[in-house]
């Protein structure tokens, strides 16, 4: 396995253990042909808007520049315009910040399991298309923490949580 194909199993079992912790179901895209690597929901309860979820975009990185607030990740520009928007299925870009070396990434022990760093959501919805062809350079604010809460909050009203 490439250290590349390791990033991204590692951002899937991140935000596979966040799904869980919310409780909140997870699906997965045959075909990543527009930039949605995973997706999640609810369970439907009547009297409520049905069927709640969201989309993903992940990315796994040993390295985030920025400041106190923010952080600055540079995506791909075809990523980065299928992510801005509206959706009939909202989408936010989920980046997990792991340690330089593999190893770190995950410790374990009979008391924890602690997967190591942290992921961070944006949403792009508001964000202009862009002309660019490479990449587009994005703030992450170091507020946003991928969590349980974030989940369950991310998720439109209407579900069972």
């Amino acid at each position: 396995m490439t250290e590349e194909q390791q990033k991204e199993q590692f951002s899937i079992a991140y935000v596979r253990a966040v799904a869980a912790a919310a409780r909140v179901n997870i699906y997965r895209m045959d075909v990543d042909a527009d930039s949605i690597d995973i997706g999640f929901s609810v369970k439907s309860v009547a009297g409520r808007p049905q069927s709640p979820k969201l989309d993903a975009q992940l990315k796994c990185v040993t390295e985030l520049a920025g400041n106190d607030t923010m952080f600055r990740y540079v995506l791909k520009a075809k990523n980065y315009n299928e992510l801005v928007g509206d959706h009939y299925t909202p989408k936010i870009l989920v980046v997990v910040l792991v340690p330089p070396s593999p190893a770190d990434w995950l410790i374990q022990s009979p008391d924890c399991l602690s997967l190591h760093r942290c992921g961070y959501w944006t949403s792009l919805q508001s964000w202009p298309p862009s002309d660019n062809t490479a990449s587009v350079t994005i703030d992450l604010p170091r507020t946003q923490i991928f969590s349980p809460a974030a989940l369950r909050t991310l998720l439109p009203v209407g579900g069972a949580i």
